[in-house]
């Protein structure tokens, strides 16, 4: 016999294969495999592993090892919405992402099922054994990506595709795909436009100071600042506790831009950005011919009908990314991790009058 066994052995399941020796598309269990061809089953699994490489099957969890492009390919992917403010469930937003990931997933023969959780705990009863879990091949995780939410995720032993970072740095986040905004497209390059336009004092209004996507934000702004020679100041730097659009209104009624002397605001929330356009609108101050202000938002959020500038990431590109992420790992389960980083670009020609 060839000193590697396991190379005759895929060449065999392969020409069985071509064949037509397995009809419904699937291939007998590791255990009979390795009955079969009178091999351990580490054996035997390294065997499949060359067959999933080379693209010719493709292994669904619990659900066994089929045929690449058979009709019996037919699994289940839960996306779950976690650990967010659920206002953001008030824009299309989500239900966009959502909706591109669905016709995605059905694409490649997958279903889906939205599962929307506030808290690690109301995951418990939905991944039980004999729930939910027995059926599901994977998850895609969006929203605010709560570190407890992600780690009881990962106990069930499935692939996992994060849209977007976890709150808190954590190793657990580098062991899943992910797909992520690139941190400089959006702060920094709203500096670098307005820095052009001959505004000096941008201001960044940000939430939730320790979370992993507010510090990636923040600190692409103050590097934006340093690099084009503009004042550094502690008093333009804003970060709200509440997510919510009273808490942009209040922030302008208090005299933020008075005490600041800002000239311009880089926004980093679209619903904390709704109050504070309509703050400025309640003290007669005009976008963008008295105060230019950019947003990081999203396609259909609550500011995308005010003509305001915004740093956007598709909900088809978000959406592709990820099932594409979630292809190869389920094609090859012993991959190298892959973390994207998508660009976010304008939602509509920048139109400021430059500053007199």
């Amino acid at each position: 016999m060839p000193d590697f066994i396991y190379v005759e052995i895929a060449a065999k399941l392969k020409r069985r294969m071509q064949n037509g020796e397995f009809p419904d598309g699937r291939l007998p269990s590791e255990r009979e495999l390795a009955a079969e061809f009178g091999v351990n089953r580490l054996t035997l699994r390294r065997a499949l592993k060359d067959l999933r490489e080379d693209g010719t099957v493709i292994s669904l969890g619990q659900r066994g090892t089929f045929v690449s492009g058979t009709a019996s390919i037919k699994g289940k992917i839960a996306i779950v919405i976690s650990g967010i403010n659920f206002q953001y469930m008030n824009n299309s937003y989500f239900n966009s992402i959502c909706d591109a990931l669905r016709r995605a997933l059905q694409w490649n023969g997958f279903e889906s099922e939205v599962h929307l959780v506030s808290n690690a705990s109301e995951l418990d009863s939905r991944l039980e054994p004999g729930s939910v879990r027995r059926c599901l091949d994977a998850f895609i995780m969006m929203g605010g990506n709560s570190l407890p939410i992600l780690k009881r995720v990962a106990t069930v032993n499935l692939p996992i595709v994060m849209i977007g970072r976890a709150g808190r740095r954590d190793d657990l986040e580098d062991r899943c795909d992910r797909i992520a905004e690139a941190p400089d497209c959006s702060a920094g390059e709203a500096v670098r436009i307005l820095k052009a336009k001959g505004f000096s004092r941008i201001a960044y209004l940000g939430t939730q100071r320790g979370s992993q996507w507010t510090e990636l934000s923040f600190s692409a702004y103050k590097e934006a600042i340093a690099e084009s020679g503009l004042p550094s100041d502690e008093s333009l730097s804003v970060f709200l506790e509440s997510v919510d659009a009273s808490a942009g209104m209040n922030l302008i009624a208090s005299g933020f831009l008075e005490r600041s002397g800002a000239d311009a605001l880089f926004v980093r929330n679209e619903i904390v950005a709704r109050g504070i356009l309509d703050g400025l609108m309640a003290k007669g101050i005009r976008v963008p011919l008295d105060l230019p202000v950019f947003v990081y938002g999203h396609e259909g959020d609550s500011v995308s009908h005010l003509g305001v500038p915004r740093f956007e990431i598709k909900p088809s590109l978000l959406a592709d990314t990820a099932v594409r992420l979630l292809m190869r790992r389920l094609a090859m389960p012993s991959a190298p991790v892959l973390h994207e980083e998508l660009k976010a670009s304008l939602s509509m020609p920048v139109d400021i009058p430059a500053k007199v």
